[in-house]
């Protein structure tokens, strides 16, 4: 599913401007390129395949992409049945990004065969993509924080912080629900671009 003018604007909670609606597809791209960068991973590859992955010995969790539905999990060309597809430690949930085996892993490599890509995109996801994609069309500006005053001689010093970094403090919580940047080990060389 490709993201629409649709879902930006109820996910912006206004309709676009001319602006806006005219630069629609430069705008997403650069918005999903700043969303990529704070969650360090891609999001949307929307294909179904294998990739490898490497174990970790002594452990018992494979940290994957993010993928749907129900994985293939392959251990040394062996299917294998005793594991489940979470996200993080959440069983119940559409999006998954890891796999944890019911034994600690005696293995070099796990193939994990998924619909792999963040499909489709979750609201609170949606909602830091759609304030990004409102920012993009706009020049650098440092944002209008007050950084310090001085009451004599009246001077005031605004702060050096830029919408993408505000935006980003601002919606903490929903990006690091999501975030890989901190994933030990999660490696398939696969590399996938927005549709």
């Amino acid at each position: 599913m490709a993201i629409t003018q649709a879902d930006i604007v109820k996910w912006l909670g206004r309709p676009l401007t001319t602006t806006e609606s005219t630069n629609f597809a430069s705008n997403l791209n650069i918005a999903k390129s700043y969303l990529e960068q704070l969650l360090c991973t891609t999001l949307d590859c929307g294909t179904y395949g294998a990739r490898v992955y490497d174990a970790r010995d002594g452990f018992r969790t494979v940290f994957t992409d993010y993928f749907t539905g129900d994985p293939v999990v392959t251990i040394n060309g062996a299917t294998v049945t005793d594991c489940s597809a979470r996200f993080f430690d959440n069983r119940n949930t559409a999006i998954k990004n890891s796999i944890v085996f019911d034994s600690v892993l005696d293995a070099e490599e796990v193939s994990v065969e998924a619909l792999w890509g963040l499909k489709p995109l979750p609201d609170d996801l949606g909602s830091v993509l759609a304030q990004l994609f409102a920012t993009a069309g706009k020049p650098y500006k440092a944002t209008g924080d007050v950084k310090s005053k001085r009451v004599e001689d009246f001077a005031i010093t605004f702060g050096d912080r830029t919408d993408v970094q505000t935006i980003a403090d601002n919606n903490s919580a929903i990006i690091n629900k999501y975030a890989l940047c901190g994933v030990i080990n999660m490696t398939s060389g696969e590399v996938c671009r927005w549709t």
